[in-house]
């Protein structure tokens, strides 16, 4: 699946909601540099090679919780993108008064995504 298939789910599902999104498109590098528009609200998807790994979000501060998976090695298999120059962390961000859209992002590309690694909400 490629980046842009992803944010056409986001668009189809959400379509005029969807413009209160930005797209960030970090390498693993890149991700661990605060950035004022990674450092919102938001949902991050863990990519690489067209895989959807991993996909969560957090209601202030998305990068930051997604960086959270590498360091407590979520599943055991986290641990291991830390420094993997083809993984990218797509961040999904928000202004904070539109925070509440992370959620429902959240659930929708849990289920059109199929991460490898399972949100622990969704069992």
């Amino acid at each position: 699946m490629k980046v842009e298939e992803i944010t056409a789910i986001l668009t189809k599902e959400f379509g005029p909601i969807s413009s209160k999104f930005t797209l960030l498109d970090l390498t693993m590098t890149q991700a661990t540099q605060a950035h004022s528009e990674a450092d919102r609200p938001g949902v991050y998807v863990y990519w690489k090679n067209g895989q959807v790994i991993k996909v969560g979000r957090h209601l202030t501060n998305a990068r930051t919780r997604a960086l959270k998976h590498i360091r407590d090695n979520t599943e055991g298999k986290m641990a291991a993108l830390k420094n993997d120059s083809k993984c990218h962390i797509l961040l999904y961000t928000l202004e904070p008064s539109a925070c509440h859209w992370a959620a429902a992002l959240e659930i929708l590309f849990e289920g059109k995504l199929k991460p490898a690694i399972k949100s622990g909400r969704r069992g």
